[in-house]
């Protein structure tokens, strides 16, 4: 028969549209700016940390976040853990990289930033210290599209870790213990050193 939609007739996907019917043009959101508030509170945190962790799975997303990974960890000297890495995140020969488990930088955190992942670690097998905050930083920090997620924080941050940990970086910037940060880096340098032999 020669009536009929097109998918009946064996028209191929790739036949001229209408123009008609094709969608509109739509601009494309800029990326969410975080709370300033939320950010210069972290920035303290970070500033007060004497054992700061970072545990990602999705920061690296976007060359942006990559970079911004590796710039934050390096100039602070946090240590980054990718769990569960659905991204490359931070090279593998980045002095701040500590593979993929968190193992005892987990237990010995005072302070965790947990960016963009979704399952940080496996609280039937290791737990933050009792008294270590912990932050999400996220685009959807609260992860809604899970039916349940039990992970608690003390702060949220909704943002890109692009547009985030740029404007983190400026924020500790102006409170930071360089004798601290120095302290950490020499302290985790030999721990990064032996990880890499292995």
């Amino acid at each position: 028969s020669s009536t009929g939609p097109p998918w009946r007739l064996g028209w191929p996907l790739s036949a001229p549209a209408d123009d008609a019917i094709l969608a509109p043009a739509r601009a494309i959101a800029a990326p969410p700016a975080p709370d300033a508030a939320a950010i210069e509170e972290l920035a303290a945190w970070v500033a007060a940390a004497s054992n700061p962790l970072i545990i990602t799975g999705a920061g690296g997303r976007e060359v942006e976040g990559f970079a911004a990974i590796s710039s934050f960890a390096e100039r602070w000297a946090v240590p980054v853990v990718t769990v569960n890495p659905r991204f490359l995140s931070l090279p593998t020969s980045h002095p701040m990289h500590f593979g993929n488990e968190p193992g005892a930088l987990l237990t010995e955190a005072d302070l965790i930033i947990v960016l963009e992942a979704d399952v940080p670690w496996f609280p039937a097998l290791q737990a933050p210290a009792a008294g270590c905050k912990v932050e999400e930083l996220a685009i959807d920090p609260a992860h809604q599209r899970y039916p349940m997620r039990s992970f608690a924080c003390d702060l949220a941050i909704a943002a890109t870790p692009a547009v985030a940990l740029t404007a983190l970086d400026a924020a500790v910037g102006s409170k930071a213990n360089a004798s601290r940060v120095a302290e950490r880096r020499e302290r985790l340098a030999p721990l990064a050193a032996k990880r890499c032999d292995a």
